[in-house]
């Protein structure tokens, strides 16, 4: 017999990337704290940790603003850091890899097994998300990925999560969102998703877990949801 109180069973499932399915934030972290030393500047993690879910572009004009301000006297060379980190971070996975969240691939098995399609929302780029995706051997169970230079807005807008609903065919309001960002599950939220949080770096806001429907500490507590 059906739980009366369950929520409805979703028609598709949208996954962020970097911190939710590939242990990936702290790589962008590593790379950019050293593409701003090699320029002869310095970053903290709190300024990180505030940039964890929005897009690339945006993250690197708070960057821009924040040495600027630090250092009044000298502009930050952003097209040059543009050009740097990157490298820097391709070297960090290329020599260490890209590690999977735990429960993620039970998940997506799970999933497939319920024929529940699913998509990518990440805050990253075009290029990045398919880096990502392709190194961790992810992207064939992807057919739909959605990034950050293809929307108007990003995160804590909803354009992505609502951009991948539309691509999948599926109502909003009948998807589950899996995020790891406050301003990513804020987003997720906001496009009426039933959204639940995977803390990676940082623990999520108190209006990010108000608008939550739960917060898990891995995705092998998101099995439940699918009847794993």
């Amino acid at each position: 017999m059906n739980n009366p109180s369950a929520p409805p069973r979703p028609n598709a499932v949208i996954f962020d990337m970097d911190g939710l399915m590939l242990d990936t934030e702290i790589i962008y972290h590593r790379a950019w704290q050293n593409a701003v030393i090699d320029l002869g500047y310095a970053i903290d993690n709190d300024f990180l940790h505030g940039l964890i879910g929005i897009r690339t572009e945006e993250c690197e004009e708070m960057l821009r603003t924040a040495l600027d301000a630090a250092s009044p006297l000298d502009a930050f060379p952003l097209d040059t850091f543009r050009q740097h980190w990157p490298r820097r971070w391709r070297e960090i996975a290329e020599t260490e890899g890209i590690a999977r969240k735990p429960g993620l691939l039970d998940l997506l098995d799970l999933l497939e097994d319920r024929r529940i399609p699913k998509a990518v929302a990440t805050s990253s780029s075009q290029d990045e998300a398919e880096y990502s995706l392709t190194v961790s051997q992810l992207r064939a169970r992807f057919p739909v990925v959605v990034s950050g230079d293809q929307v108007r807005h990003g995160k804590p807008a909803p354009d992505l999560f609502l951009a991948a609903a539309q691509r999948l065919g599926v109502e909003p309001t009948r998807c589950v969102a899996f995020e790891d960002s406050s301003v990513g599950a804020i987003a997720a939220s906001a496009a009426g998703m039933r959204t639940y949080i995977v803390p990676d770096l940082v623990q999520p806001s108190a209006d990010a877990r108000a608008q939550a429907a739960d917060v898990f500490s891995s995705l092998h507590q998101a099995l439940a949801l699918f009847g794993g």
